[in-house]
């Protein structure tokens, strides 16, 4: 028996959604090979030039015949020699400064954030759905949330997640507004408060995408290592996780190492007073054996 029209078309879309899937992963793919070829491209090119032009000076000279290198050289003849070889070295270090100052362009230049936050509405709950950690995050396995509070000059933090044994990692920290015009760039410390003053206990905390409706955030730091897509809800639909990543890669940001978060509710859980989310002060972290509701 034939199948109906319906199934056919429902067997066509389904088709055509799984060439798009395979298209973007394609692009997602192509797009980082390219960002790291960027980034290595004046490192190799300036190594090449070296190899060469090294190659050139030490290659093997032809035996001269002993007349000719017994002949008197005249007075420009003397002078030749070193001036060629200090026009070479001349020539490779300018050519270093012009790669290493590319280089350090591409490098400077930051990811854009957006034009402001309301810090008031950012406030409450959000829970991770993909991330570029650091390296003390490596240990969460599931349930990673961010609990924002407003305060004097910020948001005081309360991050928390869940361990691969079952117990729950919670720590206290305190972000400070870096750019008070937009309110988009932060630094954040989880190191006890009387830390403040060194500057290596502060991270970089950038707000680059933010949904109107602020259910969604992206959050990176400027030298693109990290990198955290957040929502009030525990997942985000396929397209509008898409559009995001998209975003970041247009960014600089490599998409392709992003670990995505498991969350063992479902649904968005009421956000309880800051005080009573944990026991840690802050600049303490503390585990337990507490449950997901």
């Amino acid at each position: 028996m034939l199948p109906s029209t319906r199934e056919l078309d429902d067997r066509v879309q389904r088709a055509e959604r799984a060439v798009l899937d395979a298209d973007q992963r394609l692009r997602s793919v192509a797009g980082g090979v390219r960002e790291r070829w960027m980034a290595r491209a004046p490192t190799v090119v300036a190594t090449s030039i070296f190899a060469l032009v090294a190659g050139w000076l030490v290659r093997p000279r032809r035996r001269v015949p002993q007349i000719a290198r017994t002949a008197p050289l005249f007075g420009w003849q003397k002078l030749l020699t070193p001036l060629v070889n200090i026009g070479i070295s001349r020539g490779i270090t300018l050519l270093s400064a012009v790669v290493a100052g590319l280089a350090a362009r591409r490098k400077a230049e930051p990811p854009v954030t957006v034009p402001h936050v309301d810090l008031e509405r950012y406030a409450g709950l959000w829970y991770e759905i993909a991330r570029l950690p650091l390296m003390h995050e490596r240990a969460c396995a599931s349930d990673v949330t961010a609990l924002y509070e407003l305060s004097s000059d910020g948001l005081r933090v309360i991050n928390r997640c869940r361990l691969a044994d079952g117990r729950l990692k919670t720590a206290a920290g305190r972000a400070r507004i870096v750019d008070t015009r937009t309110n988009a760039k932060l630094k954040v410390s989880f190191a006890p408060a009387f830390l403040d003053l060194l500057p290596f206990v502060w991270g970089d905390y950038w707000v680059l995408e933010l949904a109107d409706d602020y259910s969604a955030a992206m959050v990176g730091t400027p030298d693109r290592k990290y990198l955290w897509l957040l929502a009030r809800t525990p997942s985000l639909p396929g397209a509008e996780l898409q559009a995001f990543l998209g975003r970041a890669q247009q960014q600089g940001y490599d998409v392709s190492r992003l670990e995505y978060a498991r969350h063992s509710v479902r649904h968005a859980e009421v956000t309880p007073p800051l005080t009573a989310t944990a026991a840690a002060t802050e600049g303490e972290t503390v585990t337990n054996a507490a449950t997901v509701d």
